[in-house]
């Protein structure tokens, strides 16, 4: 069977003030929806769906997203990494140091993203290592699966976009979420984040069960020269309590936090931008 493309949508201006958006583990555009309604119109904003493949590395994705980035004339912007398109997300920026004309990233946010996954690469406890398998793993996977169904399932304009993604959910797509599961554990983007200068940010949810985010953020903290901090959102829903991973499904929440940041650092003309409702 002849492998699937890696898909591009740009919705907007991609000469303007651009969001980059690489999904998670998921590896679609289908369950952004409310957040790319609150990007747009202030900002381009460009989403991928990646192939379902069982055979890519890290870097065969970081290549291909530069790629069509360059094809499609998106020459800079801010890039969103959620979950495991924060692994793409770091690659891309170690692949862009050696390619600078196709790409300039002006800063990296995670969103429920990490640099080094500690539940699947094994973590210390009190003097134990522990190592979660990745049976477990692709089981939690699917918990906040259907945990952030259902908390979408709410908004009636997300609605019609849920088709897609349960469109999706073959036994092609859950070997491919296995796939990118191993990708998190073989990848080790420490060495490139130690070295990253742009601004980054980490976006939480504070339940998260996928990412142990304090982690994340004190490395970053430590250790990340670009490092400019992190915001935590807390859901107050109790039937959708654990769904935090997926922390851009709060998507007017999570826009007026990043659009404060980028901001922030002087990339976006704030006369070419109309105000955010609040």
């Amino acid at each position: 069977m002849q492998e699937e493309p890696l898909l591009i949508r740009i919705h907007g201006n991609p000469g303007g003030p651009t969001i980059v958006y690489l999904p998670g583990i998921h590896g679609d555009w289908s369950m952004i929806g409310d957040f790319r309604r609150q990007v747009l119109p202030h900002y381009c904003f460009v989403e991928f769906t990646y192939p379902r493949t069982t055979t890519w590395s890290l870097q065969q994705y970081g290549e291909a997203v530069l790629e069509k980035l360059a094809e499609h004339g998106v020459s800079h912007g801010w890039v969103i990494g959620e979950s495991f398109g924060s692994q793409v997300a770091w690659k891309l920026l170690e692949l862009q140091r050696a390619a600078p004309e196709k790409f300039t990233p002006e800063g990296l946010i995670l969103a429920g993203g990490f640099v080094h996954h500690l539940t699947v690469a094994g973590f210390t406890f009190f003097g134990k290592k522990i190592q979660l398998p990745l049976q477990k793993q692709f089981s939690l996977l699917r918990f906040f699966g259907r945990r952030i169904l259902h908390r979408c399932l709410k908004d009636p304009l997300v609605r019609e976009e849920i088709a897609e993604f349960k469109a999706r959910r073959s036994q092609l797509d859950r070997d491919a979420v296995w796939h990118r599961l191993v990708l998190s554990r073989e990848n080790d983007l420490r060495p490139v984040a130690a070295t990253t200068q742009i601004p980054v940010y980490c976006l939480s949810g504070l339940i998260d069960l996928a990412v142990i985010f304090p982690h994340t953020h004190y490395w970053l903290w430590r250790y990340c020269p670009g490092y400019r901090g992190a915001r935590l959102l807390v859901n107050w829903e109790l039937s959708t309590l654990g769904s935090d991973h997926h922390i851009l499904g709060h998507g007017r929440r999570s826009f007026r936090v990043i659009d404060r940041w980028i901001q922030k650092n002087g990339k976006v003309d704030q006369k070419s931008l109309k105000s955010v409702s609040r």
